[in-house]
């Protein structure tokens, strides 16, 4: 078999993140919702994981937190050429419950 072609580094690019959609949960005073990693390099097909979770080959990432001040979480990425990284990145409250 041959080597997948690479486009470079493998790198997570700032801020980390985009978050996809969310939706407070306002009864639990968390929100939750679906970040998508953002990364350049390396090549396809990539697989990802946050929060030490199991790698997943969609880019598309479950995450429930609760309070105003966001999160820090590690983000990994692996590409077919062999490549991984990681990087920890805060994850910002879209939405803060009422007190």
């Amino acid at each position: 078999p041959t080597q997948p072609q690479s486009s470079g580094p493998l790198q997570i690019v700032d801020p980390g993140y985009e978050l996809v959609e969310w939706q407070p949960l306002p009864e639990q005073k968390e929100w939750e919702g679906y970040l998508r990693l953002l990364f350049t390099g390396g090549a396809a097909p990539h697989t990802s994981s946050i929060a030490h979770r199991d790698p997943q080959h969609e880019n598309y990432h479950y995450f429930r937190y609760g309070g105003c001040q966001g999160a820090p979480i590690r983000a990994d990425v692996w590409s077919a050429d062999g490549q991984h990284t990681f990087k920890d990145i805060w994850i910002g409250a879209p939405w803060c419950p009422d007190e």
